[in-house]
């Protein structure tokens, strides 16, 4: 076994294609290929399923790049020895997230932490939902990961991160519009477009619905934070959502947002990495993310994602 083998197998993993992967090694698809087969003789397991589409990881494949992942922050945590305490060494780290997450929220914290350390090369996995954000950490298919809490994994290190609050979205023309809250029992009979099962979000809302035994018609489901802002505006249904995810929505004058009085919908986000070994790169991100966290924190706040549009609105906007 040559650790060669071992990246190109990490390049196909996160490829899901021979090609591309041969380009990230700098080797031709045939070569990709022999190297996969030399060592899955070795090892006597298949470590890939092939199909018609794209390529996929057998379990056998998963553990082998779990091990893999451990020797190559070893390795990693080697050059940074020589390089001093004052730099990190050239590294790499892969982050998962949510898209709207990534889009809406971190987007201007990557951005300064490329200008502090350009040596680290950051790629982002966009994922469906939590679970699926946990699944590639544990896998090492991802460094690091933004999950909502309870993340339920003794394997991982977890810090919070920042706490956001879920509002009601609604069209310009809805009934509601005119209004800052209602009632829970107002929801009963209105349509809802929300996020699919597996989402934070969702799970807030659902919590929600059960508290105040609602069962909702739902109407259209959707991990796309603009689509469901789409639908939203066009009269489809309501929804709830996280209040900076919709600010940009009422900057167009396309939707309105309240609170359904007693309740506050919230979620607490946090940061995770595996306990084991976490990288050099791993841990300055984290160190990072922990300076900013006040930043983080009021991006988030439903006040500071509206920033104050709301005194453009109709000012006889209130409570009915």
């Amino acid at each position: 076994m040559e650790l060669r083998q071992l990246e190109i197998l990490r390049a196909i993993a996160e490829s899901r294609n021979f090609t591309r992967a041969g380009e990230r090694v700098g080797l031709t698809q045939s070569a990709v290929s022999q190297q996969i087969k030399a060592l899955e003789i070795e090892l006597g397991e298949p470590l890939l399923v092939r199909t018609s589409k794209r390529v996929e990881i057998s379990r056998a494949g998963e553990l082998v790049l779990a091990h893999a992942e451990r020797i190559f922050n070893e390795l990693e945590a080697v050059r940074s020895a020589f390089k001093g305490s004052k730099t990190l060494a050239a590294s790499r780290l892969r982050v998962a997230v949510a898209t709207q997450a990534l889009v809406h929220l971190f987007a201007p914290t990557y951005a300064e932490f490329i200008r502090r350390y350009p040596q680290v090369e950051l790629s982002f996995r966009t994922t469906a939902n939590t679970s699926e954000t946990i699944k590639q950490v544990r896998a090492n298919a991802a460094d690091v990961g933004f999950a909502s809490l309870p993340i339920r994994s003794q394997e991982v290190t977890v810090k919070r991160l920042f706490e956001d609050e879920l509002v009601l979205v609604v069209s310009k023309d809805h009934r509601f519009a005119d209004r800052n809250s209602i009632d829970p029992e107002e929801l009963s009979p209105e349509r809802f477009v929300l996020y699919e099962h597996n989402v934070s979000v969702r799970h807030v809302t659902d919590a929600f619905f059960e508290e105040v035994q609602i069962e909702p018609f739902v109407v259209v489901e959707s991990n796309d934070t603009d689509f469901i802002l789409q639908m939203v505006a066009m009269g489809i249904g309501i929804s709830f959502m996280p209040a900076w995810a919709v600010a940009e929505g009422i900057r167009r004058d396309s939707v309105r947002k309240l609170m359904v009085a007693g309740h506050h919908l919230r979620r607490t986000v946090a940061i995770f990495y595996l306990k084991s070994n976490p990288s050099a790169a791993v841990r300055a991100f984290s160190s990072f993310l922990n300076e900013h966290q006040e930043e983080i924190q009021r991006r988030a706040q439903p006040e500071a994602a509206a920033k104050d549009v709301s005194a453009d609105l109709d000012p006889v906007r209130k409570n009915k």
